[in-house]
């Protein structure tokens, strides 16, 4: 046996193959699930003075969470200084290539834990007691969200009290 070769199917060159047989990704930067599922390479062996029948081999690619959330612009809201605690204050949402499932977080601004966020992206009142329009009129609540792996740029949003 003098080796092998791939004839076909090699988009991007992807693949390498040892003269033992043995298949190692060449170039990973190809390898992305959202563009392509898998890879269907012919092999064909060479003896030195002939060339096999092709055989097709498929390589599976897998997929991973490598997308990053991103928050869609939500705001401004309004909300009065005296509404109860879990009054509806507005919403945010997020999407990513990789995944429909979110939680959210306020990262920064939420001056008294006056707001809460919840894993539908759902902001409410969280501490009625804390809202005071005569000592802060406004709060820019830094968001986040994470897909399990990721977690989004922080998307800054103005309620208004």
């Amino acid at each position: 046996m003098s080796g092998f070769s791939i004839t076909a199917g090699n988009d991007g060159a992807a693949f390498a193959i040892a003269s033992n047989g043995a298949i190692t990704v060449a170039n990973p930067l190809v390898l992305d699930y959202e563009s392509t599922t898998s890879f269907v390479l012919s092999i064909v062996a060479n003896d030195g003075n002939s060339n096999s029948d092709p055989v097709n081999f498929t390589v599976n690619i897998l997929d991973v969470n490598d997308a990053v959330p991103e928050l869609a612009a939500a705001g401004p809201f309004n909300v009065s200084e005296d509404a109860p605690n879990t009054t509806a204050v507005g919403a945010v949402s997020a999407s990513d290539a990789d995944s429909s499932v979110f939680s959210y977080s306020i990262s920064n601004g939420n001056t008294g834990s006056a707001f809460a966020i919840d894993n539908s992206g759902a902001i409410t009142v969280a501490d009625t007691s804390a809202l005071d329009r005569e000592t802060l009129a406004s709060y820019t609540l830094s968001i986040v969200a994470n897909d399990g792996a990721n977690d989004s740029a922080a998307l800054d949003v103005l309620v208004m009290l």
